[in-house]
């Protein structure tokens, strides 16, 4: 998907949208949030009952343009937070349909648009215009995922913002809440990418809880749905040690040896994501992970035994 050019037009309508503290499309009420990420609602229509004039022409006009504007806004605070971006491998971008745009880019868009601003006092305009400024240049304060996610599903009906937002409260531990989401990306009517992130997600928030042979099982369900991705392996392999399942390690060690993981250099970089995590204790090898790939082969796959050194040196 090409990233879509944001013209003056947009841009303004857009500006004078965000200083409009009534705004229905850019302000989202805290308690509107999870229930809006938890279910299927039709997206906002031109006709809607209290949109402003400015409101009604983004939607006609730029319903695309905004929302891959807040879904890429969303993924950026996910990544860019320091409490959840660690967790945050760079795979989870929409099945690479669309990739993130430089900072650079986003930096000169904004620069450019403020530029043109005209002087005014008026607090309204100057928060809408702050507001502006922080979905456009990052990195994003005060405006979370979840905030960011919501508005976007009023634009477009689609599941990266809720894979997002799922991702997001299962690195700072709110499974109850990650899982809640999940569910909604699993109802059946998604795409089967968005499915198996989803369930990548979902695996997350189990291995933050500490239940990791649910987060194998989960994960384990992402793999067999075939994307040709070789992150989901190396995850099913760590939380199989972590559980000590035996049977589920080597399950995942055939699956890697039969050609799960044909990306080398995307299952290296996960373990290298694992071997960070490690070492600043985000995650703590269990003494059943430690026996249990002691015994195991670690020398009969490059990948596996990769994996193995980053869990136990």
């Amino acid at each position: 998907m090409t990233t879509p050019i944001f013209d003056a037009n947009f841009e303004g309508l857009l500006r004078e949208a965000a200083s409009a503290k009534d705004s229905l499309l850019l302000r989202v009420d805290r308690a509107q949030i999870l229930p809006a990420l938890r279910s299927r609602e039709a997206p906002a229509s031109v006709a809607m009952a209290g949109l402003s004039k400015v409101e009604r022409e983004l939607l006609a006009s730029y319903r695309c343009e905004l929302g891959f504007l807040l879904r890429q806004a969303a993924l950026n605070s996910l990544r860019e937070n320091s409490e959840t971006g660690p967790w945050i491998d760079s795979s989870v971008t929409d099945d690479r349909r669309h990739e993130q745009v430089p900072r650079t880019a986003w930096e000169a868009a904004v620069s450019q648009s403020l530029a043109e601003r005209p002087p005014c006092e008026d607090s309204a305009v100057r928060d809408g215009s702050e507001f502006l400024g922080r979905l456009l240049a990052g990195p994003v304060s005060g405006v979370s995922t979840p905030q960011f996610a919501a508005a976007s599903l009023r634009l477009e009906p689609r599941d990266e913002p809720r894979v997002y937002t799922a991702a997001h409260l299962a690195a700072t531990g709110t499974t109850a809440q990650s899982i809640a989401v999940v569910r909604a990306c699993l109802d059946g009517t998604g795409g089967t990418s968005n499915h198996a992130y989803a369930l990548e997600v979902a695996a997350l928030a189990q291995a933050r809880a500490g239940r990791f042979q649910l987060a194998a099982q989960s994960i384990e369900r992402a793999c067999a749905l075939g994307l040709p991705r070789s992150e989901p392996p190396i995850r099913w392999l760590f939380y199989s040690c972590q559980a000590a399942d035996l049977s589920a390690a080597q399950k995942a060690i055939q699956f890697i040896q039969d050609g799960g993981a044909p990306d080398v250099r995307a299952a290296n970089s996960a373990c290298e994501d694992l071997r960070a995590q490690i070492r600043c204790g985000a995650w703590v090898i269990t003494a059943g992970a430690r026996e249990m790939i002691r015994n195991l082969d670690i020398g009969s796959d490059p990948l596996t035994g990769r994996l193995f050194h980053a869990l136990i040196l």
